[in-house]
């Protein structure tokens, strides 16, 4: 049949939703909108965790041995490393460690 010469209840046939389908549609289409919302919200976090900062990274302890050979600049990047890591991390100040021959 030609599509321009339908009956009325030729096009009304033609819904492609019924009502209750059309209900059911908008339904999960929320449902589905509910679910990103809270997958995305447990991404979210409120404070940042200062152990996550730090998991990465530990404090340079130098051996006595090593205290003889390393550069000035060395010393004063590691102890500057040293540094951030106790303001930041909480680290406690590097102790003097003994060499083993």
């Amino acid at each position: 049949m030609d599509p321009l010469r339908k009956t009325p209840s030729e096009i009304a046939c033609e819904c492609p939703l019924t009502k209750s389908e059309g209900v059911r549609s908008g339904a999960i289409k929320l449902a589905v909108l509910g679910a990103f919302l809270i997958v995305l919200a447990g991404c979210a976090h409120s404070t940042p965790s200062v152990t996550s900062n730090c998991a990465g990274w530990r404090q340079i302890n130098p051996t006595s041995a090593d205290i003889g050979v390393i550069s000035d600049p060395l010393a004063g990047e590691i102890l500057s490393h040293n540094e951030h890591g106790s303001a930041t991390c909480g680290w406690q100040p590097p102790t003097l460690l003994k060499a083993t021959d």
